[in-house]
């Protein structure tokens, strides 16, 4: 939908009404003064990007013009010139950076830059104007170097968007181009794995500045119809996983800043579109919001407002990276079934009623004695990088089944840096509910901190309003449990296992815990409440804990397992969904991106034939008649079956690619049977050697996923798929009917000719 202005929009039922398109452009505006202190000197933490995007607000304005000069003067100072240069066309992040170190820092600097001279380039001083062309010249060539994966969403849509943006304001028809194809491949990935950087209220708000400004301003009808898509696939994912009663976008998610209350820039998105009533955005990279064109419909408030709801995505191409949010009206639990790695990771939630300042429930593992996320430490080795609050990255599997979690965590030697000065496991929770232990009351109303302790696999009860959670610890390794307020001014109060030290118990796994959550909503009194608790405390989980791995299980409806060394879990219950959105068992999300292109044309391809099989006999077959899904590609080669080949494109020696594509084949038996797998494979280095095989059977049956690692055959030659703890030939029993075979990408450049089935005699 295209408005006149969004800013304008006022809808029925919306939280509050935005403030004036006028009074926020000044805002901006003046935001932009500190930069304009920062001049002088410069200042050290001076950045590159705010020189662009102050001066796009002064633009917007109306005002410093006289200004501009300076800025783009300083501007080119901290652009890298140097052809020879791995940071060639970059900028260093700010004044203090010596070298270029953050290759974004082009992105953030281009957004603004070309908005300046797409809509100002005319009105300003043609000193301003002789001083910004070559720095986007140059910015444009530093864009096309930056080679961005498209599971980076936020940095893939910014880097597509610079440079179509730049290229078609400049005359660049080239890097337009490039930008387009690289916007391409974005929709491709999206509409196969969905939003990979899921669910950050940070990265969020980014996504969406990027796709509004490609929305508004890119000349081609098909880009326009890209980022509508994109745009309307991102707010189907805000209003299912938005919770009313909380005020905010709720859920498990990926990475953010604010570990308390789960605030970033999707923030001023929901305001300026009504959702929430404060508070009224500021910074220069609010001129960004205020160019759009495009704003969500009523429809999309409409499903925030649906209860109960079950929603379930997948956030990348590996079968167990997906989450699951369930949301009631006083309540909401959200887990993701493997970790996402990014070191600022929420992957198991709990959102209550409460204002905006309220403390939101979240599993953090720590090593450095900072459950809330308020001691910064650098990011990288990079002098002076970014300040992060970072945690452990542990083992994660989890499963949900509506409003109930099981998870399970462990820390492996590789996970506990030699620096690491604690090692326990919170699940922080708000101090203003009400809380039990085992049925007893515990009182933490009181500023004195306290701290009570947690019998084994005793509950854990809070309950705030009509809303309750229960959670409880079915294993841990002998790891003592705590309840505990430490005196914080965050409103606060933390489940802690102490990993450190704890005894093991008969087995010799690392430290570890299995944890159990579940939800309520609706209680109307204290008896209610009792009864729901009651109930919690009477029900079991199972575990098995040995050498070999761990299993919990509740029953049939949740169940989570993984063998050591805890490289990959096992498949849960419930299975995985596959949907991008999934909303109460349908999939809304893929249908958006289904009417553009090239997904369009992707799903208009009619299947391959089947492959049929006869009983006893090998099935061999010619791997291009398969369904093949970019980026896999077809390639020539005289020496192949057929003069063909199918192939994730790269040069050799060299790693890259995408996790994006595959080619499928039907196979299709009267009869089932036992059969290795062997492919006609050319593989010209050690980086250039492998694919992933997945198997799915008839509907009903779970997939099976191997990495295939062919070895190295410079020449075509017949390789197995080997098992690899016995390096024979791997078994598949395939039954009787249609079962689908996919290759997927693990490394680019490994070529592959024909493949062939083999009955186990």
């Amino acid at each position: 939908m295209r408005a006149v202005l969004f800013l304008a929009i006022v809808t029925a039922g919306l939280a509050a009404a935005p403030a004036d398109r006028a009074a926020l452009t000044g805002k901006a505006a003046a935001s932009a003064e500190s930069t304009w202190r920062k001049l002088d000197g410069p200042s050290p933490d001076l950045s590159s990007r705010e020189l662009f995007t102050g001066a796009l607000a002064w633009c917007e304005a109306g005002i410093h013009a006289d200004r501009l000069e300076r800025l783009f003067e300083t501007a080119a100072r901290m652009h890298d010139t140097d052809p020879a240069s791995p940071g060639y066309g970059n900028f260093r992040w700010s004044w203090k950076h010596a070298v270029v170190f953050d290759r974004n820092a082009v992105e953030f600097s281009m957004q603004g830059g070309a908005l300046l001279w797409i809509r100002h380039r005319d009105r300003m001083p043609a000193a301003a104007r002789d001083r910004l062309r070559p720095i986007l010249e140059l910015g444009t060539e530093g864009c096309l170097r930056h080679r961005v994966r498209e599971n980076y969403t936020n940095i893939a849509l910014m880097n597509a968007g610079n440079l179509i943006l730049l290229g078609e304001a400049l005359g660049n028809a080239a890097a337009a181009k490039e930008g387009y194809r690289r916007l391409d491949r974005i929709v491709l990935y999206t509409s196969q794995a969905g939003i990979h950087e899921f669910g950050s209220p940070t990265y969020y708000g980014v996504d969406l500045d990027d796709l509004l400004m490609i929305e508004a301003f890119c000349r081609e009808d098909r880009g326009r119809q890209q980022a509508r898509a994109l745009l309307e696939l991102f707010w189907t994912d805000i209003a299912l996983n938005f919770h009313p009663a909380a005020g905010r976008y709720a859920g498990a998610y990926s990475r953010n800043y604010d570990y308390l209350h789960g605030w970033g820039g999707l923030e001023t998105h929901l305001y300026l579109n009504g959702w929430i009533e404060r508070p009224e955005p500021s910074g220069g990279a609010l001129v960004f919001h205020l160019l759009g064109q495009w704003s969500p419909s009523d429809s999309y408030r409409a499903l925030a407002n649906r209860f109960p709801r079950e929603v379930r995505q997948v956030w990348g191409s590996d079968p167990l990276q997906t989450r699951t949010h369930f949301l009631d009206r006083d309540i909401s639990l959200g887990s993701a079934t493997t970790g996402y790695g990014g070191r600022m990771d929420f992957l198991l939630t709990a959102d209550l009623k409460g204002t905006r300042d309220s403390v939101r429930c979240y599993f953090v593992p720590d090593g450095r004695g900072d459950p809330y996320g308020k001691n910064k430490v650098a990011e990288s080795v990079a002098a002076e990088a970014h300040q992060k609050a970072l945690h452990l990255v542990p083992f994660w599997t989890a499963a949900q089944r509506q409003g109930e979690a099981l998870a399970m965590v462990v820390y492996r030697p590789g996970d506990i840096p030699s620096d690491t000065v604690s090692l326990e496991s919170h699940f922080v929770m708000t101090r203003a509910a009400a809380f039990t232990i085992g049925g007893r009351a515990v009182d933490f109303s009181s500023d004195k901190p306290r701290s009570v302790d947690i019998g084994e696999n005793e509950e854990v009860m809070l309950r705030l309003g009509g809303g309750a959670l229960g959670i409880r610890l079915p294993w841990t390794n002998g790891a003592p449990a705590r309840l505990v307020f430490d005196g914080n001014a965050h409103g606060a109060v933390r489940l802690t296992v102490n990993h450190r030290g704890a005894p093991l118990r008969d087995t010799p796994l690392p430290p570890s815990a299995v944890l159990w959550v579940r939800v309520a909503s609706g209680l109307a009194d204290n008896a209610a409440a009792e009864a729901w608790r009651s109930n919690f405390a009477a029900e079991r989980v199972a575990c098995s804990a040995n050498s070999r791995g761990i299993t919990a299980r509740r029953g049939d409806a949740l169940v989570i397992r993984a063998e050591a060394p805890f490289q990959q879990a096992g498949v849960p219950l419930p299975l995985p969904t596959t949907a991008l959105i999934e909303h109460d068992g349908r999939d809304i999300g893929a249908p958006i991106l289904r009417r553009v292109e090239p997904v369009r044309s992707l799903v208009a391809q009619p299947p391959p034939l089947p492959i049929r099989g006869e009983p006893g006999k090998p099935i061999r077959w010619e791997a291009e008649t398969g369904r093949i899904v970019p980026f896999f590609a077809v390639g020539e080669d005289p020496r192949a079956s057929g003069g063909k080949f199918v192939w994730l494109p790269g040069e050799p020696g060299q790693p890259g690619g995408a996790d994006l594509g595959s080619v499928s084949w039907n196979i299709r038996l009267t009869s089932g049977g036992g059969y290795q797998l062997r492919g006609r494979v050319k593989s010209p280095t050690p980086a250039d050697d492998s694919f992933r095989l997945r198997v799915v059977p008839p509907v009903g049956g779970s997939p099976r996923t191997a990495d295939w690692g062919v070895g190295v055959h410079p020449e075509w030659a017949w390789v197995w798929l080997n098992d690899p703890s016995t390096r024979k030939p791997m078994v598949f029993d395939l039954p009787q009917g249609t079962t689908t075979m996919e290759i997927l990408p693990r490394e680019d450049g490994t070529r592959l000719d024909q493949l062939e089935l083999v009955p186990v005699r």
